[in-house]
């Protein structure tokens, strides 16, 4: 496939080989993209500037949003972990 053979005729060669098609579409699903690094850097950048918010503006929105996303990267990690 990376090298440029059709898809559909990769499909076809598996099921003559006797794959059946649900075994077919696990090998050609796409892999979810890996978000950690993401979540983690955003989520600092808003606690951060939440805590700022806070001191200046009594505003709470940013370090929700900010701990939120920490969650999800902690959340993240335990599920690559398994």
């Amino acid at each position: 496939m990376k090298t440029g053979y059709p898809i559909g005729e990769l499909k076809a060669m598996l099921k003559k080989e006797g794959f059946n098609e649900a075994e077919i579409n696990e090998c050609f699903k796409k892999p979810k993209p890996d978000m950690r690094s993401w979540y983690l850097f955003f989520g600092l950048l808003f606690s951060v500037s939440g805590i700022w918010f806070i001191m200046r503006y009594n505003h709470f929105e940013l370090i929700i949003l900010g701990t939120g996303l920490i969650l999800l990267f902690f959340k993240e990690v335990d599920k690559r972990k398994k």
